[in-house]
């Protein structure tokens, strides 16, 4: 499978920094083309696999339809939070919401949740593009103990925290569906085995937030949940 390319076209550099260096972050990452609005006014579509726009004004935006169309490669239109979302064309593939803008990312607390999508978003259109049999399994709040671990998770989070004594906030405004790491490896294995194509959602059955897993897990080891 050959790399592919990204097109990134916005008029805001820190913009395309922000989306380069938290794909960096992944194991598989594509090639980067950058571009500003002003000079895309013909696309080869062999050139790049996925367009990825944001942070251009209006006229700009409405300029690149026509080439984005017409290269009839795949599409991302990122839009400001406060922004009503406009009827899709035939240009964008998909419109996701930006949290804040790129020049403030650092300021804010959400940047990187959208930034999070988006990876995710791309990374699977790119691989639906690709030509070759494929699968995705998504999954919700994975957590549990395995081997050679790149990040923690909520329950060893919050175990290791109220060990410690240290008082933590958890979100009580969201639900979850929080899935344990050995039935997720179960069902790609499954998937694996049976040669399935398509799109796999892999998730525990209890529907909880957050701030709930945080008190069950504070429950079973036996910690100060007041904390």
């Amino acid at each position: 499978m050959k790399q592919p390319t990204v097109l990134i076209i916005s008029d805001n550099a820190a913009f395309s920094s922000a989306i380069t260096a938290r794909w960096q972050q992944e194991r598989s990452q594509p090639a980067f083309t950058l571009m500003g609005s002003d000079v895309c006014h013909e696309l080869d579509p062999g050139a790049f696999d996925l367009a990825i726009v944001g942070e251009v004004n209006s006229a700009a935006r409405s300029r690149l339809e026509k080439p984005l169309a017409a290269a009839k490669n795949p599409s991302i239109l990122i839009i400001a939070q406060a922004e009503a979302v406009q009827p899709q064309t035939g240009a964008w593939t998909k419109v996701l919401r930006q949290a804040k803008t790129a020049g403030n990312a650092r300021k804010s607390e959400n940047h990187g949740v959208w930034l999070d999508v988006l990876v995710g978003v791309a990374a699977e259109m790119l691989l639906q593009e690709s030509g070759i049999p494929w699968a995705i399994a998504r999954t919700v709040l994975v957590y549990g103990v395995a081997e050679d671990m790149s990040r923690s998770n909520i329950i060893l989070w919050v175990k290791k925290s109220l060990e410690q004594g240290k008082k933590i906030k958890v979100v009580d405004d969201q639900w979850r569906t929080p899935t344990l790491v050995q039935d997720l490896a179960t069902g790609c294995k499954l998937i694996a085995e049976k040669r399935a194509a398509g799109i796999f959602n892999i998730s525990g059955e209890d529907l909880l937030k957050p701030y709930e897993m945080a008190v069950k897990t504070a429950d079973y080891f036996h910690l100060d949940k007041s904390l």
